[in-house]
């Protein structure tokens, strides 16, 4: 033991152990980190080029956005999604925000007693929007660009949710130094997503 206690004064070869992590009870909820961007264009270009950011998914959808809150501004959507190319529908949840996945309780593939549906679970129809969104990957996160018509083009980083709270910041560390790279500092850095952003602005 020893020997084994001075080899590793010289040569460094035995590494100390780690200490444990705290696991929380309850997950931190996925964030959202949004900046406004002037030209869209741009912004993928840079993501693309000079981030190298691997492209997942994209399109150009119209959208029905049914939306349910929750208080304090947060919010639960149902969005109704249709492809401009290919015509094809889909619905899509998003409730980030909650510390539960929020349950719809119905076959969503039946379309015909959607809004009777929602309009039970407490949703309600907020928006109809068009858009074209580019999808990224970088670790992590996930990096979406928007250009919404008649609202604006915007970067948006997920932040997923976690049981660690030091796993926590450095996917916070890693989404500032991600926008740093394309140009925005921290006050530029609006934490909400681009369906809140353009629902809030609808309602002033």
């Amino acid at each position: 033991m020893d020997f084994l206690n001075a080899l590793d004064k010289v040569l460094g070869i035995r590494r100390k152990a780690k200490p444990a992590k705290h696991k929380l009870k309850w997950k931190i909820p996925e964030a959202r980190l949004t900046v406004k961007v002037k030209d869209v264009d741009d912004a993928v270009l840079l993501l693309e080029k000079k981030l190298r950011l691997p492209f997942t998914s994209g399109g150009e959808y119209f959208e029905i956005v049914h939306a349910k809150e929750y208080g304090n501004g947060v919010y639960a959507y149902l969005l109704v999604r249709t492809n401009a190319k290919t015509e094809e529908e889909t619905i899509a949840a998003d409730a980030y925000m909650l510390q539960e996945e929020d349950t719809l309780g119905f076959d969503v593939t039946s379309a015909f007693k959607l809004d009777e549906n929602l309009e039970q679970l407490g949703y309600s129809k907020v928006l109809e929007r068009a858009y074209r969104v580019w999808s990224f990957r970088s670790l992590e996160l996930s990096v979406k660009v928007y250009d919404v018509d008649g609202f604006g083009a915007f970067v948006e980083v997920a932040i997923p949710a976690t049981n660690f709270d030091d796993a926590r910041e450095k996917a916070e560390k890693r989404a500032l130094e991600l926008l740093q790279k394309l140009g925005y500092g921290e006050k530029d850095v609006i934490p909400n997503d681009v369906i809140t952003l353009q629902l809030n602005q609808k309602h002033r």
